[in-house]
């Protein structure tokens, strides 16, 4: 199964494959075209720890797995804190910088079937059930577009898969998304009880 999803936005554009290679692994390639005047900054290293020398261990394989009204977002992006969480400081991905008129193209493996996690959200295994077969798959990836300025409002970072720049503080009000999908086909998913 595979299915090709396009969007634009803010005269960027967003191709996404996405092909379900086997019952355990979802493939989803998206290839970013920064058609704008500006350079984009995509949130797309998403990291799960910061060591004790301050290294981001970010995975390109990383996604976040939201549930929203019954359906799944696949995504990299600046999460909301969710009302009434209290946290020490939100997490904020690291960038990758595309610059005015070129692109950027990323490959995720994710494993199925997908499973809830963002910063703010990780259900036990036995806190999950199979999706109803009427959830449907979104893909989205956030952004911000600046003159070439917009670096010097970042830090540069150490990750495991080497520099990156990092904003904070970045209200997530300034983050614009791109949305695909639905995704074709039923994809298995497990949900909160």
């Amino acid at each position: 199964m595979n299915q090709t999803l396009n969007i634009e936005v803010a005269d960027c554009k967003l191709e996404v494959d996405i092909q379900q290679v086997d019952s355990t692994t979802l493939r989803v390639s998206y290839n970013f075209l920064n058609q704008s005047q500006q350079n984009a900054y995509l949130f797309n290293r998403i990291y799960d720890d910061i060591t004790d020398d301050d290294i981001y261990a970010t995975d390109r394989n990383l996604m976040y797995v939201e549930i929203e009204k019954g359906n799944v977002i696949l995504s990299k992006k600046i999460i909301p804190v969710p009302a009434g969480t209290l946290v020490e400081k939100p997490i904020i991905p690291c960038a990758s910088k595309v610059k005015a008129g070129l692109g950027f193209k990323e490959t995720i493996l994710v494993k199925l079937p997908l499973k809830p996690w963002t910063p703010y959200f990780m259900p036990l295994d036995e806190d999950l059930a199979e999706a109803p077969a009427e959830s449907q798959v979104f893909v989205e990836l956030g952004f911000f577009l600046a003159p070439p300025e917009g670096d010097k409002l970042a830090q540069t970072v150490e990750t495991s898969d080497g520099l990156a720049l990092y904003f904070y503080p970045f209200p997530v009000s300034s983050q614009k998304l791109m949305r695909v999908g639905p995704v074709s086909w039923t994809i298995p998913i497990l949900m909160p009880k």
